[in-house]
């Protein structure tokens, strides 16, 4: 089953990621740049090169490590994290501001584990 998975702010000016996620993407990327392989699967990644790097979207996520990666991509970014078809998740109880008020309809989740956001992503999967 393939997710699709984004992470975002909600600022009305995002700020660029490039470093803080690139730190924890970079070292994960296969030779074309566009997937990041872990131990037991991997991920796409669409966004990684974008200038300024203000969100991301992840699909064709397997194994359970790719979950980690998101989430500690959405750490670094201090991005929210909203699987399509799931709740919105969050990283931090301090994004729970931002979050619009449309979206809040959809279910809030603070997730603090890739394990955590699989679960809610793949909850009702």
């Amino acid at each position: 089953m393939s997710f699709d998975v984004f992470l975002q702010d909600f600022s009305d000016t995002p700020a660029d990621r490039s470093e803080s996620v690139g730190r924890v993407l970079r070292p994960l990327f296969d030779a074309d740049g566009w997937n990041v392989v872990t131990a037991d699967g991997s991920a796409a990644v669409f966004g990684a090169s974008d200038v300024p790097l203000d969100g991301l979207m992840f699909n064709h996520i397997a194994g359970e490590l790719a979950w980690d990666v998101i989430f500690d991509a959405a750490v670094a970014g201090d991005w929210v994290i909203m699987p399509v078809g799931g709740p919105v998740c969050i990283v931090t109880e301090q994004q729970a501001d931002s979050i619009p008020e449309e979206l809040q309809d959809v279910g809030l989740v603070l997730v603090r584990s890739g394990k955590d956001l699989r679960h809610a992503a793949t909850a009702d999967a």
